[in-house]
C-alpha cells in the first residue's frame, strides 16, 4: 500500500514539474532583457591616520548575480574579480587602488560615480569636550558640503549617525565647530554623497532612477569625553622610578565631586595624541574611600621611559582598550599650567 501510495506521489511530481518554467525552480541569473540596478555605493575607509584602509563597491538591483562589472580607470577598462557578494539582487566587491575610475561597468550599462567634489579630512583636533568644546576639522573641498546640496558630513559612533550642519562648512581648507554632542567616546567622521541619474537598462526597464552614493569613512578621529570634577585633589610625589607608588587624595564630603575609583594614565601630549593605553596605565590601582575624612587612589608608576609625563584620571576601562573605553578624565592641575610627573632613572 505505501509502495502504491509513493508511486503515485512520484507520477503527480512528474506531471507538475514540465509545466514550471525554469526560472521557478533555480535561482535567477544575469539576464540581459530583465536586470535593472537601483543603486551602486562606493565605499572609501581610512584608519585614524587618515590612510586608505579599504575600497568597497555595493550594488543592488535585480538579476545581478554573476554580472559582468568592471570600472574604467585613467588606464582603461579594468574587470572586477574579488566578488564577495554575488546575490541575484546584491553584488559586492573589494577594489584595489587600480580599480578605481569615474563611472563603472554593470553588464551592459555604465554608470556614473562622479566622485569629483567629494571633500577629504586631513585634519582633526583629536578630544572634544561634548557639548563644550570645539571640534577643528582641516582638509579639502569641505566648502561644497555648504555648497552642494548632495554632500554632507556626520560623525558617527557604532551605527548611531549625527549630523554636522551644512552652515559651519564657511571654509575650504579649515573649520571649526562648537557645541557638537554625541555618546562618548570614539567617533569616525564621515563625508557622504547621493546623486540620482536615470538609466535605461532593457525594454522592462526604461528610465530608472539609480542613487550613487559615495562614501568616505574616517575611522577613530576624535572622542567626546567629559570632565571629571575632584575637589581639593592631591597627588603626591610628584617623581619616582617605575614601580613606585602614587598617591592622590581627597577630601570625604559624601558628594559628587568626591574622589572616586578611577584608572590613571601617564601622556606626552594632552590633547588627543598620545594614546591610552595598557602600556601607559598605571599598574595595581586601589581604592579606599573615607579613610580619617579622606578618599585615597594609589597605583604604580608603569614600565615607561624615563621624562616628564601628564597625569590624567579616567573612568576604570578594566577589560578594554582604553582608547576606546576611555570616557571622563581629569587632568591633574590647572589650566594651563597642569602638574607633571617626573620618571627617574632606577638603575
Amino acid at each position: 500500500m505505501k509502495i502504491k501510495r509513493m508511486i503515485g506521489i512520484l507520477l503527480i511530481f512528474s506531471m507538475i514539474v514540465p509545466l514550471l518554467s525554469l526560472g521557478e525552480i533555480v535561482a535567477y541569473a544575469y539576464d540581459q532583457k530583465e536586470f535593472v540596478v537601483e543603486s551602486v555605493t562606493l565605499y572609501k575607509i581610512y584608519d585614524r591616520n587618515r590612510n586608505m584602509q579599504q575600497r568597497r563597491i555595493l550594488i543592488t538591483g535585480k538579476y545581478l548575480k554573476d554580472a559582468t562589472v568592471g570600472i574604467y580607470t585613467s588606464e582603461g577598462y579594468r574587470a572586477l574579480t574579488n566578488r564577495i557578494n554575488n546575490e541575484e539582487t546584491l553584488l559586492q566587491f573589494n577594489l584595489t587602488s587600480d580599480e578605481l575610475g569615474k563611472q563603472l561597468r554593470i553588464g551592459s550599462i555604465n554608470i556614473d560615480l562622479d566622485e569629483d567634489l567629494m571633500p577629504t579630512l586631513t585634519g582633526i583636533s583629536r578630544k572634544v569636550e561634548n557639548e563644550h568644546g570645539t571640534l577643528v576639522l582641516e582638509g579639502t573641498n569641505l566648502l561644497n558640503i555648504a555648497q552642494e546640496r548632495d554632500i554632507k558630513a556626520y560623525y558617527e559612533q557604532e551605527g548611531a549617525y549625527n549630523r554636522i550642519e551644512d552652515y559651519h562648512f564657511d571654509n575650504n581648507s579649515s573649520v571649526s565647530i562648537q557645541g557638537l554632542t554625541g555618546s562618548l567616546g570614539l567617533q569616525n567622521v564621515i563625508f557622504e554623497k547621493e546623486k540620482t541619474k536615470n538609466y535605461t537598462f532593457n525594454e522592462k526597464n526604461k528610465d530608472v532612477p539609480v542613487k550613487v552614493t559615495i562614501t568616505y569613512t574616517y575611522k577613530d578621529q576624535f572622542s567626546f569625553y567629559q570632565n571629571i570634577n575632584v575637589s581639593n585633589l592631591e597627588m603626591r610625589p610628584n617623581r619616582g622610578m617605575v614601580g613606585d607608588t602614587i598617591f592622590f587624595e581627597a577630601p570625604f564630603n559624601n558628594s559628587p565631586t568626591d574622589l572616586q575609583e578611577y584608572d590613571v594614565f601617564f601622556l606626552k601630549e594632552i590633547d588627543g595624541t598620545d594614546l591610552y593605553s595598557l602600556k601607559n596605565k598605571g599598574k595595581n590601582r586601589r581604592f579606599q574611600q573615607n579613610v580619617n575624612g579622606k578618599s585615597i587612589l594609589t597605583v604604580e608608576v608603569p614600565d615607561i621611559q624615563v621624562g616628564e609625563y601628564y597625569v590624567v584620571l579616567t573612568n576604570v576601562t578594566d577589560g578594554k582598550d582604553p582608547m576606546k573605553a576611555v570616557t571622563k578624565e581629569k587632568i591633574i592641575g590647572n589650566s594651563p599650567n597642569y602638574e607633571k610627573f617626573t620618571v627617574v632613572d632606577g638603575s
